[in-house]
C-alpha cells in the first residue's frame, strides 16, 4: 500500500501542518541487552529501559498572522500551559492506525520564523502511543 496523508488533532482540535515534517517515535522505549558468560556457555539477557518509554511527534506549523484562537502563537501558547495533559491524535486520511499520544507536553519553546515562508517546529514528548483503526 502506498503512503496515507495524516490528520493532526491536539486536544480534539484539527491542526493544519507541514505534511512532510512529521516525525514519530512510538514510545516503546529501548531495550537493554547484556551478557552472562558461565565458561563458554554465553547468555544474553534483555530487559525493558522504562526510562525511554516515551513518544515523539515532531511537526511544523507554517508562520501565520490570524485575529483568531487559530493563530499558532496563540496555540502553542495554550498547549504550553497544559503539560503533561495534551492528546495528540495522528489519523490517517483513508486506511491504517490512528496513533493517539496521551499526556503530551510540547516540550521546545517554538522559535517562529517571522517571513513569508516560516515554520514553526513543535516537539512533543507523552505516553506510548495507543493504536486504533
Amino acid at each position: 500500500m502506498a503512503f496515507i496523508p495524516k490528520k493532526i488533532y491536539v486536544n480534539g482540535n484539527p491542526i493544519p501542518f507541514v505534511q512532510s515534517s512529521l516525525k514519530i517515535k512510538q514510545g516503546y522505549g529501548e531495550t537493554t541487552v547484556r551478557t552472562q558468560v558461565f565458561g563458554r556457555k554465553v547468555e544474553q539477557i534483555a530487559s525493558e529501559n522504562l526510562e525511554t518509554s516515551i513518544s515523539d511527534v515532531t511537526f511544523d506549523l507554517i508562520t501565520q498572522d490570524l485575529d483568531s484562537d487559530a493563530d499558532p502563537r496563540v496555540m502553542i501558547k495554550t498547549w504550553k500551559s497544559n503539560p503533561g495533559a495534551n492528546i495528540i491524535t495522528v489519523e490517517p486520511d483513508g486506511i491504517g492506525q490512528t496513533q493517539v499520544f496521551k499526556g503530551a507536553s510540547l516540550t521546545n519553546d517554538p522559535e517562529v520564523m517571522e517571513t513569508p515562508d516560516g515554520n514553526i517546529s513543535l516537539i512533543w514528548m507523552g505516553n506510548t502511543v495507543t493504536l486504533t483503526n
